[in-house]
């Protein structure tokens, strides 16, 4: 929240750059990382299924296999969101400047 970063803005910036560095290591280390869901969270789960799963999402993440991740660029985020919406994936249009406001990682 708002109050979050402007009480406790230390906090929030070593989160942010905790969750990007698990981000890069998790896609720099798949198999190592389905291994460790597997065994901390979930073992039932099926390991190829997992491993499936996370090259996925790093298409998601980094669609173009860059690490270190890179920053969310605004006009990618417009450009999809106008796919979104003439598609119908999307109704109604987000307020993207408020979206997108990453002041709490400077």
């Amino acid at each position: 929240t708002e109050k979050m970063i402007e009480d406790h803005s230390d906090v929030v910036k070593r989160f942010l750059q905790a969750t990007k560095k698990g981000w890069e290591y998790a896609l720099d280390h798949v198999e190592d990382t389905a291994d460790l869901i597997i065994a901390k969270y979930s073992p039932h789960l099926d390991r190829d299924y997992q491993l499936a799963s996370l090259r996925r999402i790093a298409d998601l993440v980094s669609p173009d296999g860059q690490l270190p991740l890179h920053p969310m660029e605004p006009a990618k985020w417009k450009a999809s969101q106008e796919k979104f919406l003439k598609i119908g994936i999307l109704k109604a249009p987000a307020d993207l400047d408020v979206l997108l406001d990453f002041h709490a990682e400077q």
